[in-house]
């Protein structure tokens, strides 16, 4: 019981970096470019500036080299990402992914929001002392990486 009521603490990057290369931003300013021409064209102006502005909001947000790691913890109170404490009594279930194509993950189930799965990058030392705690307060049930995940790492966001 001692186990489960000590705190799990550790760093991690909010996301995999991506490399990118000149053509990534060629092909980001082509395609922006060309669909803002397009809305133009089609008498559409507020949404050929929308265009525009979420493409110098991707290339501003991609070209950040900063990428500061999150705290992560685990304890009594629930799950802590950075500043947000998510309770148990808000989550639903949980999953470890062992087999992620950038290491283990855990994912977790939330039933509110638009992002109702918590995907939370672990270091490999604490698999089983996080699996043990957290099965302690939540079920263990199969989860997925959202399809919209996937979708954006390929496009390299």
């Amino acid at each position: 019981m001692s186990e489960r009521l000590a705190r799990i603490e550790w760093d991690a990057l909010p996301h995999f970096p991506h490399e990118r290369g000149d053509d990534w931003y060629w092909v980001l300013g082509i395609i922006g470019v060309s669909s803002a021409i397009a809305a133009f064209i089609l008498s559409n102006v507020l949404f050929g500036i929308l265009i525009i502005l979420g493409i110098l909001v991707i290339s501003i947000y991609t070209g950040l080299e900063v990428h500061e790691p999150i705290p992560f913890s685990i304890s009594q109170a629930g799950i802590q990402v950075g500043d947000t404490t998510y309770p148990y009594a808000k989550l639903t279930s949980f999953f470890i992914d062992r087999e992620h194509r950038h290491g283990p993950h855990l994912l977790i189930s939330k039933p509110d929001g638009i992002d109702n799965i918590l995907i939370i990058p672990i270091p490999e030392d604490y698999l089983d002392e996080i699996d043990e705690t957290l099965s302690y307060y939540l079920p263990e049930e199969h989860l997925e990486e959202p399809l919209q995940n996937r979708i954006m790492e390929l496009f390299g966001l």
